[in-house]
């Protein structure tokens, strides 16, 4: 956090001195305002603006009134640009410190950067197209009329992000070898498709890998890509890169001396995944079906679904963004991150129907047989783990980080193990559903609808309520997000009594526990040895965020987070679920063989 002597010399730092229409002053002293979102709508639909959080202005004139719930604010700020509206908004925050009389202000800076013409028109996802889409005039928040949406609609029909000409490349660096490998997949899968019939450049037109730039041709972002040579995808594309990454244990990263031995992948779409998949396929025992006089290999499920993420990965990659696609092996499970959020609403992931970012590419992908149009790529890859009886994959999507990723874990669904841990709730006659969502939270440290969805076979609203019946039956316990795509759940202790609340700790908690936890929010001064001890016993039952372990242990959350939990995940003695950036990220003991 930096610190200014006056808000002139915080706009002087943000450049924004005399550029008033671009600036956006809300008081907030303890919540977010209501008109905040339709603030953020009219930056993004316009050039973007800055806005400043805990500054009133009147008449002209600005007073730093700060903000008194900085962290609730922070969460709930991240939230809502990643669910209050139909796109989420990757904005740049920032807190500064101002001096008002004699106690220093907290204000946030929130940049809010012009949304691209295939994502026109932004809006406020409850009002509503007609009624929560705004632009930005001469200072004000104006509602779009017709006319705007018309011509919002309109430009996100000229061009994709994936059909931008690539001014650095040349036609001749399109390599003829690489279209050959795609009309022979082509033909593969669609003989009579009428683009075979095409010379190279009309078929590389026909898919907008290429375009008319005055008389001559212009290689386009998803010309390069699928088509280019190592070389040009080299220099036009330096952070184009999958790295695929060994990681002994299951934190990443255990120490800055131990990030795990890495190989690194650049090249054409149709060579990079291939051999991506071909360095996967190594750790797939290959099974063979015996027919009479040969022995003929099976498609293995785990390779099906490996093979889904990474072309979903690569289809769905937001190229502006330069950073590479990353597969993380640990010892428990194999992640797959790609640059770029999901445009889909994360209550709908898994639901037939995609938002695509790169239609040209994905219509490639299409047409070669990688992926299918029906959007059933995350349905695809849950049943081929289901088949195998592994823990079904997860998919998280960060608005804020903007990216996406896919987990695959390697233990078995209701094992031994498990059916010995559901014991503990014989008291409750379970469902087979609630079964297998405990357990599911119990190997994944969290449950949310999507997951129960995929588990269960249900709809959203189903799902919904059936975790509340789990939540009211004391068997999980809510995020402190109460509604909204980032609601999940963690487990709750057996017989219906919740592990901790901001008040006190459980009736189960022993007397030595509850003791040291009365001590320690009288101030006393335990030994460190001691507090971890205490945290990894109240983390032993179910997951918990930092912030419900500050108010547990009446400590503030960001040195609860620095002084014990990064260290406790650093020695694998805790576990961590989710994003280390993410406000709701959870922690769980580690479990020891």
């Amino acid at each position: 956090m930096k610190e200014y002597a006056s808000l002139d010399m915080l706009l002087r730092d943000l450049d924004l001195l005399g550029e008033m229409a671009q600036i956006e002053c809300k008081e907030s002293l303890w919540r977010l305002p209501q008109d905040l979102w339709e603030t953020v709508s009219a930056f993004a639909n316009t050039a973007g603006g800055t806005i400043l959080l805990g500054v009133a202005e009147q008449q002209g004139r600005f007073e730093v009134t700060g903000l008194l719930e900085l962290e609730k604010q922070q969460h709930d700020l991240a939230s809502g640009l990643r669910d209050m509206l139909n796109t989420p908004i990757a904005a740049h925050i920032r807190a500064h410190a101002i001096p008002a009389g004699d106690e220093t202000r907290i204000v946030l800076s929130v940049y809010i950067p012009e949304a691209l013409r295939y994502q026109k028109p932004i809006y406020v996802r409850k009002a509503g197209l007609d009624k929560g889409c705004y632009r930005r005039v001469g200072g004000e928040d104006m509602p779009c009329t017709e006319d705007d949406l018309a011509r919002f609609f309109q430009d996100r029909t000229l061009i994709s992000p994936d059909m931008t000409p690539v001014t650095l490349a040349r036609r001749e660096e399109l390599d003829a070898a690489y279209i050959r490998a795609f009309r022979q997949l082509l033909l593969t899968q669609d003989p009579t498709a009428r683009v075979l019939g095409y010379d190279d450049d009309g078929l590389l037109e026909a898919y907008g890998a290429l375009i008319r730039d005055g008389d001559r041709w212009q290689p386009t972002l998803a010309g390069v890509l699928m088509f280019g040579t190592p070389e040009v995808i080299r220099r036009c594309f330096p952070a184009f890169l999958v790295d695929v990454i060994e990681i002994e244990g299951t934190e990443w990263i255990v120490s800055p001396t131990e990030r795990g031995a890495a190989r690194t992948f650049q090249g054409p779409l149709l060579e990079l995944a291939r051999d991506v998949l071909r360095v996967l396929r190594q750790e797939i025992p290959e099974r063979f079906a015996l027919t009479p006089g040969e022995a003929q290999r099976m498609t293995d499920p785990m390779l099906v679904a490996l093979r889904e993420a990474l072309h979903n990965a690569l289809m769905h990659q937001d190229y502006r963004i330069h950073r590479p696609t990353q597969i993380r092996r640990f010892a428990d499970r194999l992640e797959i991150e790609n640059p770029g959020a999901s445009l889909k609403d994360p209550d709908r992931l898994g639901e037939p129907g995609s938002e695509l970012r790169n239609p040209r590419i994905a219509e490639m992908f299409y047409d070669i047989g990688w992926v299918e149009r029906k959007g059933t790529g995350i349905r695809a890859m849950q049943e081929a783990m289901e088949s195998l009886g592994l823990t079904p994959p997860t998919f998280e999507s960060d608005a804020q980080d903007r990216s996406f990723r896919a987990i695959f874990y390697r233990h078995h669904f209701m094992d031994e193990d498990d059916l010995a841990w559901l014991e503990q709730y014989q008291t409750q006659p379970l469902s087979a559903d609630a079964q297998k969502t405990l357990v599911y939270a119990r190997k994944t440290g969290r449950v949310d609808n999507a997951a129960y969805r995929s588990l269960n076979r249900v709809d959203t609203l189903a799902a919904s309520r059936a975790l509340t019946q789990l939540e009211a039956a004391g068997l999980l316990h809510r995020s402190e997000q109460r509604r909204g795509p980032g609601v999940y759940y963690t487990l709750a202790s057996p017989g219906g009594t919740p592990d901790s609340t901001p008040e006190g700790t459980p009736d189960s908690t022993p007397d030595t526990q509850r003791e040291r936890l009365a001590q320690v929010r009288a101030g006393a001064r335990l030994p460190r040895n001691e507090i971890e001890e205490l945290i990894l016993e109240l983390c032993q039952t179910r997951a918990y965020t930092a912030r419900e372990l500050g108010k547990v242990l009446g400590r503030n959350t960001e040195y609860v987070r620095r002084v014990y939990l990064t260290p406790l995940v650093e020695q694998n003695r805790l576990r961590r679920h989710g994003a280390s950036n993410d406000p709701n990220v959870t922690y769980q003991t580690a479990q020891t063989k």
